[in-house]
């Protein structure tokens, strides 16, 4: 979870990554018809989800329509529900970065205006790679038509969350010229004070995004990738 380094009551919360509740992962069947082979019930429609590694067919007989029995089908729309928020809110955090385009086309003479763009960036980005996640979680659980959907909007997320990235490294680049201005001319103690807080700054911006990717990122446990990604995406530490 992203947690801006200054005015942090100003900012919302990034959406959760929770998953779906059922235990099981879910493969899709073949659309055509399928029937239980229970000798009970020899003619009964099969749920189209399938469940277990290799697939062992859905025992459910209470269905709902006849392409999916209750559980599944309530599970499945659940999900669609918790996706098209995410979809809604993650757009809204589209809109904060074009307002952060804005507020770089103006001058910016404060150190402090440009943190505040830089954390309206991350946050965007941050849902950009938590919906990407829950997305890819759930891959299994989309067919037809929504997973077409599915998968362009995955297209489109990454063309987005690259945007977002060139457009922080533009901040950061402003921050620092804006911290060596703040430097000039004045005695040591001050200027070793504003090197000091600038480092602070993105050392814990750093610190944070390492925990981020390190969650919602697809590199697992492989550490030295992680630190890469951090210093190609957040920039290396200024010198003090």
């Amino acid at each position: 979870m992203w947690n801006p380094v200054n005015n942090a009551s100003r900012r919302a919360p990034p959406l959760s990554s929770s998953r779906s509740s059922c235990l099981h992962r879910f493969v899709l069947r073949p659309q055509s018809p399928v029937y239980c082979r229970d000798p009970i019930l020899p003619n009964m429609p099969q749920c189209a989800f399938t469940s277990g590694d290799p697939p062992s067919q859905c025992t459910s007989t209470t269905f709902k329509k006849s392409k999916y029995c209750k559980a599944h089908s309530d599970e499945f729309h659940e999900i669609k529900s918790k996706y098209k928020h995410a979809e809604e809110q993650v757009e809204i955090m589209g809109r904060s970065l074009v307002n952060a385009s804005q507020i770089y086309r103006t001058p910016l003479e404060e150190r402090g205006q440009v943190e505040d763009a830089v954390n309206m960036i991350l946050w965007y980005v941050v849902n950009m790679d938590q919906e990407a996640h829950w997305r890819r979680k759930q891959d299994a659980k989309f067919y037809g038509g929504e997973n077409e959907r599915h998968h362009a909007r995955l297209a489109e997320l990454k063309k987005l969350r690259s945007d977002g990235i060139a457009l922080l490294k533009i901040f950061r680049a402003r921050y620092d010229t804006l911290a060596a201005r703040d430097k000039e001319g004045q005695p040591p103690e001050e200027a070793r004070k504003v090197a000091e807080d600038t480092r602070s700054l993105w050392d814990a911006i750093r610190r944070q995004w390492h925990i981020h990717l390190h969650t919602f990122c697809d590199h697992g446990d492989d550490e030295a990738a992680i630190a890469k990604q951090v210093d190609e995406e957040m920039g290396l530490l200024p010198e003090v």
